[in-house]
């Protein structure tokens, strides 16, 4: 998706789940999803706190397994897990650095998407200062 410049937000949740496939007709697809693991993906993807941002990857950390969530929070050497961590201010997720190679570079990525993030809005003040001069409000 980044190769056509489109940033998705990823939510991914554990339990089961039942896809059902339907009938399709040209250019229409139907595969209905069910199952508490997807609505809890879904709804946490929508409404979740803290809100999920452009690229990132969370999992759900309620229902994981013990065994799993013990992998994640002592440093597993699997080349995937060792990807994942929690954030600071965050105690219901964990968070997969897909972005990046290695897990030390997950500290630079963040400090680099926090710096762009925080230019969005030095670029929406800009904007509304700047139509704001000449102007007179009552």
């Amino acid at each position: 998706m980044l190769n056509y410049d489109f940033m998705l937000t990823t939510t991914v949740a554990y339990g089961e789940f039942k896809c059902q496939e339907r009938f399709e007709y040209s250019g229409i697809e139907k595969n209905p999803i069910y199952g508490k693991a997807y609505v809890c993906a879904l709804m946490d993807n929508e409404s979740g706190k803290p809100k999920i941002q452009p690229g990132q990857c969370r999992i759900v950390k309620q229902g994981l397994p013990d065994k799993l969530i013990s992998s994640i929070d002592n440093i597993s050497n699997d080349e995937i897990l060792r990807m994942v961590k929690r954030r600071d201010n965050d105690k219901d997720h964990y968070y997969f650095y897909w972005m990046v190679e290695t897990p030390n570079e997950i500290k630079q990525f963040e400090e680099e998407y926090t710096d762009a993030y925080n230019l969005k809005y030095a670029g929406m003040l800009k904007a509304l200062k700047r139509n704001r001069d000449g102007r007179h409000f009552r």
